[in-house]
């Protein structure tokens, strides 16, 4: 604190006092702040330099006492107020701070120590604008303080405010072109913003300069990570990262992630490898929170359940993880979280921290809106409906949505699509680019940016379709750049933003109680989703059925293993044991993994199914194929598949379900009971077993699933897309309607 009293008549002993704490002579100091009171118990200068003396020796509430005193013999002045403000900083009694440094801010505009603290404390809130606004009436004051520049550009960037925040790094480098904290965040600003050719540049440069340097290795292998999706030179600058900084749980994180999910070279070599990597962390002693995310994958996607109960432990518990989760924004690892639902109370924990996620996202957009064009006249009575996903391509989102491009009401909707991946179109884009209105590609573009381009083409209903899916960007709808906004399809479960309105949901995959969504249920009369050619291949379907060549059934599943357990592994296997000789297929990459196979095998074995029941393909993208090996197909839960039943209704494979209450746990129900095989969904594990055994005698049924029923779409709501979309269209019209 150097906030002085200088203009007062008392600032000869207030001076010498303050000279005296800086000589670390605090006796002295203390001995004559007690004299300077004595004499004049009504001067505020006597009770802050006691003030200050009580602060030095840690006797914090005596010093806030004298500070609080300062301020009722001189109300007016800004000093009391500063050193009250900053001291209740410091004791964390933030409401009274913020209080206290606005009142000396007011009193003093000229004080940037008060305006600084009061941007420290904003700061440390999350409170970006607030901070913000403070940092900049600092740096107004002294331009030269590159701490001050620093705090503001940070606040600014963290407030989304790209455009203002690389006006300051700009500013700072005008005058001072080597600073490399200033150059760093610059080429931040310019990734964030889609510049990438403007941003990989200037971090080589960063780096060829100063090979070691930690804070870019980071960011760079960030950038290719998470925004380029090269994992190869991701994961080698964040190996570099971690040798110089090991400490760096964050980074260690990322580098299993990255790990994870190299598909280059020998994808079963890259999986172990991230379980070697987080095995080495499990087993050191440090908090192991910041990289919760990727060693529950790691151990999910390996089958080591011990190793995740083990990080379960360390880490507190899926409540403590889930407020992690939302304190840092780390959507992606909280959407990753469905398969870990038990309970009732679970599911109601999991709602609540989507919900307290989209707060903080709502509180970011409120603090710079976009700006608001007058609705456009009704002279084109077309509902101006939107799509928002970077997977309108070769994806099972891209898939799904064929049907609308394919069918739309051109007379009653206009749409535009909005996708933000800057990979080369494929067949799939170039066709949804043929069959749109419009189609806006804006790779690397900010949630604000995006936001505002959506309000200037002046939608009428937005849906959202990426969810937890690669480069979505849900958060734009905080923004509420539409007057009605809808989720459907990337994400079977509410994303947490108070500005989304609706979710679509059909009469099977709407939860039992709606209290399990924070959206209304927007309802279609029959399907959510349709199956139809050309967004599902033509991969042929053998004739017969894998078990008249193989003399047993096998069963089998082509789901993620992020959504198994050891208790899924348990239904599993005593399904099986009601089918004596069966086997059990799975066709996953991690198949190829020694480490997968072994602890899949070891769970099996726990419940009486010999190892060499199990089988493992090992395939990645050419698995359609392999369902001509699966007799039936045995669902994963809680979170059951979407995808991957519809996959296997296509090939003509039956697949049982285990129903639950939420939305990710029906959508198998749906699906099934959509293609007219809803006696296949169990509603307890025992039924899950005794529905299986009975499918597996039932040879005629089997034979004419295997024709393939939804690709036979007359009298099937999951086959016929046309019909679908024409419900779907119902629905929005009735959003619509005045």
């Amino acid at each position: 604190m150097t906030q002085t009293s200088a203009n007062s008549a008392l600032a000869g002993p207030f001076e010498q006092g303050i000279a005296l704490l800086a000589a670390n002579r605090v006796d002295d100091a203390q001995r004559l702040a007690t004299a300077f009171l004595a004499a004049n118990p009504e001067q505020a200068a006597a009770h802050i330099l006691l003030g200050m003396v009580k602060a030095r020796r840690n006797d914090l509430q005596g010093a806030l006492a004298c500070f609080s005193e300062a301020t009722i013999y001189a109300p007016g002045s800004h000093d009391g107020w500063f050193y009250r403000g900053a001291l209740a900083v410091q004791m964390h009694r933030r409401d009274e701070a913020r209080e206290c440094l606005r009142r000396a801010t007011i009193l003093n505009p000229r004080s940037a120590e008060a305006w600084s603290v009061l941007g420290d404390l904003a700061f440390r809130q999350e409170n970006w604008a607030e901070a913000n606004t403070a940092f900049a009436r600092a740096t107004a004051l002294q331009p030269e303080d590159l701490r001050l520049r620093n705090r503001h550009l940070c606040s600014a960037y963290n407030m989304r405010d790209f455009a203002a925040a690389e006006v300051i790094a700009d500013e700072v480098l005008a005058r001072h072109p080597d600073e490399r904290l200033f150059r760093r965040f610059r080429a931040r600003i310019f990734s964030r913003t889609g510049r990438i050719p403007q941003a990989l540049p200037e971090y080589k440069r960063l780096l060829a300069e100063v090979p070691d340097d930690v804070e870019t290795l980071k960011e760079l292998g960030n950038l290719h990570l998470y925004t380029l999706g090269d994992m190869v030179q991701g994961t080698a600058y964040l190996r570099d990262f971690t040798r110089l900084r090991p400490d760096d749980i964050g980074a260690r994180n990322d580098l299993i992630w990255g790990t994870l999910n190299t598909r280059e070279g020998d994808e079963a070599a890259n999986i172990s490898a991230a379980h070697g990597l987080a095995t080495t962390l499990l087993n050191e002693d440090r908090s192991l929170l910041e990289a919760a995310g990727a060693l529950q994958t790691t151990f999910l996607r390996t089958g080591d359940y011990a190793a995740l109960e083990q990080m379960e432990q360390r880490t507190g518990g899926m409540a403590k993880v889930l407020d992690h989760w939302v304190q840092t924004m780390l959507v992606g690892s909280l959407h990753g979280q469905l398969s870990r639902v038990r309970t009732d109370a679970d599911r109601r924990l999991f709602l609540a921290a989507h919900k307290a996620w989209g707060a903080k996202v709502t509180r970011q957009a409120a603090a710079l809106p976009i700006k608001r064009l007058a609705r456009r006249p009704a002279l084109d009575r077309r509902i101006r409906l939107g799509l928002m996903s970077s997977d309108l391509r070769g994806h099972a989102v891209g898939r799904f949505t064929l049907p609308l491009a394919e069918h739309f009401d051109r007379s009653g909707f206009h749409i535009t699509a909005y996708s933000f991946s800057a990979a080369r179109p494929d067949q799939m884009q170039t066709r949804f680019a043929e069959l749109f209105d419009a189609f806006r590609v804006m790779p690397g573009r900010g949630n604000r940016d995006v936001a505002q381009v959506i309000a200037d083409d002046q939608i009428d209903v937005l849906i959202e379709l990426g969810g937890s899916t690669h480069l979505n960007m849900v958060e734009v709808l905080a923004w509420r750049p539409a007057p009605v906004q809808i989720s459907w399809l990337g994400y079977p479960h509410s994303a947490g933003l108070a500005e989304i309105d609706h979710i679509i949901v059909d009469p099977y995959l709407r939860p039992a109680d709606d209290t399990l969504l924070l959206e209304k249920p927007l309802q279609l009369e029959e399907s959510w989703v349709a199956c139809t050619a050309p967004g599902f291949d033509d991969v042929p379907i053998e004739g017969g059925l894998p078990s008249d060549r193989n003399g047993y059934i096998t069963f089998g599943t082509m789901n993620n293993p992020v959504k198994y357990s050891a208790a899924l592994i348990a239904r599993w296997a005593q399904a099986m044991k009601g089918v004596p000789g069966s086997r059990f297929l799975f066709v996953r990459p991690e198949g190829g993994s020694a480490i997968f196979r072994g602890n899949i095998q070891q769970e099996f074995a726990r419940h009486g199914i010999e190892p060499e029941r199990i089988l493992f393909e090992p395939v990645r993208g050419a698995h359609m194929p392999h369902y001509n090996r699966i007799d039936i197909a045995l669902d994963t839960g809680p979170q059951t598949g979407g995808t991957t039943t519809c996959d296997a209704l296509w090939m003509g494979v039956p697949t049982v379900s285990l129903v639950g209450p939420g939305m990710f746990e029906r959508l198998s129900y749906s699906n099934l009971s959509n293609a007219g095989l809803g006696d296949l969904c169990a509603f307890t594990d025992e039924s899950f077993a005794t529905i299986a055994a009975t499918l597996a005698d039932d040879r005629t049924r089997l034979r004419e699933i295997r024709k393939g029923l939804v690709r036979q779409p007359q009298a099937l709501p999951l086959g016929n897309g046309e019909r679908w979309v024409r419900n779907l269209e119902v629905a929005l019209r009735g959003l619509m309607a005045p």
